[in-house]
């Protein structure tokens, strides 16, 4: 405890106020990723991701939310925040709860991993496009 900071709590947390774009920003940069690489890691279009970034109204769909956090590896906290920012909460579908599944336990895996439990659960796999 002695090693923390308040500004290591703050970057962790967040700052009170910290939309959806912000977040997301914030998380490409902590994960050193550019839109290009994203788009490519997530498979989502370099238009969406901007879009995500830069455009307060846009809410993407809670599948390409769920992608990119799984593409950033971001941990179960960030990734729930990140959801929860978009203005989703996970319910109890088969589709939110392999989601929710794969962003607690799984979010370290690769894509193609990913892929293949989606195809398992009966849900079409990140692999194409939007």
């Amino acid at each position: 405890l002695n090693t923390i900071t308040a500004e290591t709590i703050t970057m962790l947390i967040g700052e009170t106020g910290d939309g959806f774009a912000s977040t997301v920003k914030k998380h490409m940069k902590q994960c050193n990723v550019t839109i290009e690489q994203l788009s490519e890691l997530a498979n989502v279009s370099t238009k969406t991701i901007q879009r995500m970034r830069n455009d307060l109204e846009y809410r993407p769909t809670l599948r390409t939310i769920v992608a990119v956090c799984l593409a950033l590896h971001l941990n179960p906290f960030d990734s729930h925040q990140l959801v929860n920012l978009a203005g989703y909460q996970l319910s109890d579908t088969i589709e939110h709860r392999t989601y929710n599944m794969l962003l607690n336990m799984f979010y370290l895996h690769s894509m193609e991993d990913i892929d293949t439990i989606l195809e398992w659960s009966g849900i079409q796999g990140f692999g194409s496009k939007e």
